[in-house]
């Protein structure tokens, strides 16, 4: 959650309210103990009491559709859904109680084991979801909560929609440094892929602490990220710990055209899969309904559908551009018969007219160490060496052929298509006036921030943010329109504020600070 509780937490049965959690976009979170069984519990309730008949429909589908992958492993499990006595509905969810990975990224460096483990973790939460015809269509660092057990949970299922619903109107809410170029520009739906992409950027943010076209200490407005994200221009990982093969996999699972993206979240962890096998660290289970886990599967039982990593190849252009990845097959398909031994290939961005290829493995694990014993293994042993190279050797040459068939198209038959998207063309409103006026009083352990919105438009919007002592780093509160409230001010306290409005991608300068208390 990005900010503190915005409104009053309601006086709910059976639960006695201890402290604020956070905000979102149209509700806030509560930390309530539940009486009756005693336990902990977030309570999300959304911030008004007069709910139109689409309001409440999205509301009640929020809470039927995370009741419908709740009880996945890494997503937040929901308790129940209701209307508080002043009218306002509420969800009860589980209780995550440490710092999410926004705020664990921006704070200390995540090891690269680290990283890998809840980038499959998190990808068989959004594969569970589409399995069950749902998008997340939002998924970012802050959104991915962190339980006593230090175990990762997908929560905010608030913009999700059914898979294959169509309209902007669904994709609104979506944040833009995480956001699919497809939603982010068109205002479409989107499908799995866009929820790969945001995977793919929520990793890259865990490895380097921002958001892929973020600059820190930069401009990073709407409009700029807007720009940045339509260009594709994010910096590479500046870690020596990081492999190439994580690199180019994110650059992969990043790419503008849908396309030339991982067909699927179970796709991306397996290849994450692939990249701790290469780095020779403990896999990582892909946890989906009917699979059996990775760890304990034996090799000589998998199947290609399931669980297993594949190690990531990759072959790569000496023009530096965008390479080209595939999957080596599983050591069960060592010892095959050439004709049964087949390379599984991500998806791969367009070849270029003319190809300088090199193949060759980004990192190869080397062949496990053999026990102390004789000199000279033992027939069927020789024999299962000899087959296991030959047939190492055959995915070699697979791999090349690939390659060499792609240019060879790419130079006769086949056409290049190229789609320039002209950001000069977009529309961009008016950036709105500094709002005048502001004003802070404190009462009851509440501060109400007022201010004049005379010379706002239709569709505008602000931002509060408190500039005062240790809640000057609290980060950005968005709000539709005044008065804002700040829960939980202690006798005595200062509250100090400035605001900004919105109104589409621009954001006007911040108000001058006012402070009350």
């Amino acid at each position: 959650m990005a900010s503190g509780p915005r409104s009053r937490p309601p006086e709910l049965p059976n639960f006695e309210y201890e402290a604020g959690l956070g905000a979102g976009g149209f509700a806030d979170v509560f930390l309530y103990r539940q009486l009756r069984p005693s336990r902990q519990v977030a309570v999300k309730v959304l911030r008004t009491d007069r709910l139109d008949a689409e309001a409440q429909q999205a509301f009640d589908a929020e809470a039927d559709l995370m009741a419908r992958v709740s009880t996945h492993p890494y997503i937040v499990t929901i308790f129940g859904a209701d209307m508080a006595p002043d009218g306002r509905p509420f969800l009860v969810m589980e209780y995550y109680p440490k710092p999410h990975y926004g705020r664990r990224c921006r704070e200390q460096q995540l090891s690269v084991q680290e990283v890998l483990r809840v980038g499959v973790r998190i990808a068989s939460a959004v594969e569970t979801a589409h399995r069950a015809g749902i998008l997340h269509r939002d998924i970012k660092p802050a959104n991915i909560l962190v339980n006593e057990y230090d175990r990762p949970g997908l929560t905010d299922f608030g913009i999700a929609g059914a898979l294959g619903a169509a309209g902007a109107a669904q994709a609104q809410g979506a944040t833009i440094a995480y956001g699919a170029p497809e939603v982010i520009v068109d205002g479409g739906s989107g499908d799995e892929r866009t929820d790969v992409y945001s995977l793919g950027a929520t990793l890259y943010a865990l490895l380097t602490g921002s958001a892929p076209f973020e600059v820190r200490g930069g401009d990073n407005n709407a409009h700029a990220l807007l720009q940045r994200t339509l260009r594709g221009s994010f910096p590479p990982i500046a870690r020596d710990d990081v492999p190439r093969s994580l690199a180019l996999l994110l650059e992969h699972a990043m790419a503008r055209d849908p396309a030339s993206r991982p067909p699927s979240a179970a796709s991306l962890a397996r290849s994450l899969q692939g990249i701790e096998q290469e780095l020779r660290f403990a896999p990582t289970d892909l946890e989906l309904a009917g699979a059996e886990p990775l760890a304990r599967k034996p090799v000589e039982e998998e199947d290609d559908d399931a669980t297993r990593a594949r190690r990531v190849q990759v072959v790569e252009q000496r023009d530096g551009r965008t390479p080209l990845i595939a999957s080596v097959p599983a050591p069960s398909q060592l010892g095959a018969s050439p004709a049964d031994v087949r390379v599984d290939p991500l998806p791969m961005p367009e070849a270029p007219a003319a190809l300088d290829t090199v193949a060759r493995p980004a990192r190869v694990a080397q062949p496990e160490s053999v026990p102390d014993g004789p000199s000279q293994a033992s027939p069927p042993r020789r024999m299962a060496v000899g087959l296991a190279a030959v047939a190492a050797g055959v995915v070699l040459v697979v791999i090349v052929a690939v390659v060499f068939v792609a240019r060879g198209s790419s130079s006769s038959s086949s056409t290049t298509t190229t789609t320039t998207v002209d950001v000069g063309a977009l529309v961009i409103p008016d950036a709105p006036a500094i709002p005048a006026h502001v004003t802070v009083s404190v009462a009851d352990g509440v501060a109400t921030v007022t201010w004049d919105t005379s010379a706002a438009q239709t569709g505008d919007a602000y931002q509060v943010t408190r500039t005062d002592g240790a809640h000057a780093d609290d980060g950005v509160h968005e709000v539709a329109s005044p008065p804002f409230l700040l829960s939980g001010i202690a006798p005595g306290e200062r509250v100090c504020v400035r605001v900004a409005a919105t109104r589409g991608s621009r954001v006007s300068d911040d108000s001058p600070e006012a402070c009350g208390g």
